[in-house]
């Protein structure tokens, strides 16, 4: 029984972990192209298209 509760935690982690990570990147990409370079066109094109 608790075998087969890690292998489903595993993969339901995974699962969960994926949206959190793409918000993180597409944050991070925000900020560097607004801030550092300066490419307020694509941080406008990130901030319009995030939300899928």
């Amino acid at each position: 029984m608790n075998r087969l509760f890690r292998k489903y935690h595993r993969w339901i982690a995974i699962v969960l972990c994926l949206p959190l990570f793409i918000t993180v990147l597409t944050g991070m990409a925000y900020t560097i192209a607004d801030e550092w370079l300066h490419q307020s066109e694509f941080g406008e094109f990130l901030r319009r298209h995030s939300h899928v």
